[in-house]
């Protein structure tokens, strides 16, 4: 279990917190009860040993679930698939995702746990307001709401929230969550552009934890959703992706973000940042400046 004891070393480190370790090592095992024995079988009774247990009893039935998730392979992406082929991917997995457990759906890192969902949806909430992005005349793009937590929370923060997913399960979900509230619209979309929304609508376009399936669908949407992005934002908005990629490669990652930021008229303000202490999802931030995109 090699792999299991950098997770705990990782954690051992405040590199992530003890809800990613977990979800970490049930990503490698697949198996709660591997995760159990192995954290059982380490013996020391150092803090970090004592939060994952704790942590893994609390959430046990939602741990077994997420196991299952990974196990039965329905997140397997296809090889060489088309875009189409890649957006028609993640509608499946959604549809299905939601119906397993809505917190584990859009965070694996929730163990199942809806508090400890709101928990990370106020850290990034914290964040927003921190940046200043969270104004009364504001209208923000959702983009890939899933259940509609994020739209839930910028409610009362801002003038209008559209939340936008290609699982009609996810809009189906984030409807239902939303549905007392007047400011929030949830659509379902073909993932493949930002088409029918009309260009200079948005102050702020928030991707959180979605644009890594953008990218697994192919670079070419990447580009897309770029170009889409500064179209849609006004003069000065902002585009804020919380989670580029699940490659595993920070650096690629950074330098991508750069490549289409600067190729669609983006000003970085924000390059890979970790702020939160519950997730490990890195930030970009960009500004609209307004310039056209190279090559349009």
């Amino acid at each position: 279990m090699k792999a299991a004891r950098e997770v705990l070393t990782r954690c051992e480190a405040g590199e992530i917190s003890p809800a990613v370790a977990l979800m970490e090592l049930l990503m490698l095992t697949q198996d709660a009860d591997a995760v159990c024995t192995f954290l059982n079988d380490l013996g020391d009774r150092s803090s970090t040993t004592q939060a994952l247990n704790e942590l893994f009893i609390q959430h046990e039935l939602g741990c077994r679930r997420i196991a299952a998730m990974l196990k039965s392979g329905v997140d397997c992406p296809p090889q060489g698939a088309s875009i189409a082929e890649g957006v028609a991917f993640c509608r499946t997995l959604f549809d299905w995702s939601v119906r397993q457990s809505e917190a584990a759906s859009v965070a694996l890192y929730s163990l199942g746990s809806p508090e400890l969902l709101l928990a990370a949806t106020t850290e990034i909430v914290d964040l927003l307001r921190g940046y200043g992005l969270l104004r009364p005349e504001h209208a923000v793009l959702d983009l890939g709401c899933g259940t509609g937590r994020m739209a839930a929370a910028l409610a009362s923060e801002v003038q209008h929230v559209l939340g936008i997913d290609v699982s009609a399960e996810m809009v189906e979900t984030a409807r239902r969550r939303t549905a007392e509230l007047s400011n929030v619209s949830i659509e379902l979309c073909s993932g493949l552009d930002l088409q029918p929304l009309a260009a200079s609508s948005f102050d702020l376009v928030l991707a959180v934890d979605s644009f890594p399936y953008v990218v697994q669908a192919g670079w070419e949407l990447a580009v897309v959703m770029f170009r889409e992005a500064a179209r849609v934002l006004r003069p000065g908005g902002e585009f804020l992706i919380l989670h580029f990629s699940y490659r595993g490669d920070r650096a690629q990652d950074r330098q991508d973000v750069r490549t289409l930021a600067e190729q669609h008229g983006f000003e970085l303000i924000v390059d890979g940042e970790l702020p939160f202490r519950l997730w490990n999802g890195d930030v970009y931030r960009m500004r609209n400046a307004g310039r056209t995109a190279l090559g349009a």
